[in-house]
């Protein structure tokens, strides 16, 4: 997996996370976002997909993970935007 630099209109707070982390999303239409978790060998361990409205969105989670390091994968459209996020 590719670790990419955040485009602008994405970021993942607060990190390090306890129980929940929330994706900030600024779209400029209506459109369908999925969010992933994988652990570190790329195994999946969390996936859920939100519907957007044109603007700030705020997209709640709450993975069941273990303490450690993770990828959290964010893909709209052809977008795929991948940050490194850490469980405490």
């Amino acid at each position: 997996i590719v670790l990419e630099v955040f485009s602008d209109n994405i970021s993942v707070f607060p990190n390090p996370f306890e129980d929940n982390l929330t994706v900030k999303v600024d779209v400029l239409e209506s459109d369908t976002v999925t969010i992933q978790l994988y652990n570190l060998t790329s195994q999946l361990l969390f996936s859920k997909e939100f519907e957007v409205t044109a603007g700030t969105n705020l997209l709640k989670i709450s993975p069941k993970v273990a303490t450690g390091i993770y990828l959290l994968q964010v893909k709209m459209k052809e977008n795929i935007v991948i940050s490194k996020v850490i469980k405490k």
